[in-house]
């Protein structure tokens, strides 16, 4: 279990790097970004499917069973797949999707929040607030900017940025608390 964890962290840590890039580029309004963008993290998508079925594999029996690997892999290599083949029609829902990808992201945070707390772990509940505060984040993404005459793509950017930074924050507590135990 606690290699997961450390794998898991240290995904995370990659993907918010990667969001957060996305994120800075989505706030200076690029010309054809969305649609450009889509297809880069649909060939992204797809390759971490198959590194992730490549991980599932490579468990052992009983590993397996208590693993996601498959499970996700078979997922992003699918949307990964759409998202290449479909982008006209995903370039209209990147605000849901955003959104769908922090929800994902930080509800495994949640469970590990809660799994340290049950190992009577003190460092727990940054974890479970931080989660809780990116999926916020993802879930005020669906609706309009607060300040009226906030750009869109500013706002979005904005909430990408801050709930990769709560996730870079989370990855690093969990990397270091993995090495104390």
């Amino acid at each position: 279990m606690l290699e997961n964890i450390k794998n898991e962290a240290k995904k995370s840590i990659v993907i918010a790097i990667l969001l957060l890039i996305f994120a800075v580029i989505l706030m200076t309004n690029k010309e054809n970004f969305i649609p450009i963008a889509i297809e880069i993290i649909g060939y992204i998508f797809i390759i971490w499917g198959i590194l992730s079925c490549f991980l599932y594999l490579k468990k052992d029996g009983e590993a397996q069973k208590i693993t996601n690997y498959l499970k996700t892999g078979i997922i992003l290599f699918l949307f990964g797949t759409i998202a290449i083949l479909k982008n006209a029609l995903l370039e209209n829902m990147v605000t849901l999707l955003l959104s769908g990808f922090i929800f994902y992201q930080n509800s495994s945070r949640v469970q590990i929040s809660l799994n340290m707390k049950a190992k009577n772990k003190n460092t727990w509940l940054w974890i479970f607030l931080f989660a809780i505060m990116s999926i916020a984040f993802g879930y005020l993404m669906l609706y309009p900017p607060i300040l009226k005459n906030m750009p869109v793509n500013t706002y979005l950017g904005l909430l990408i940025i801050l709930s990769q930074l709560f996730n870079l924050i989370e990855s690093l507590i969990l990397l270091l608390k993995t090495k104390e135990i």
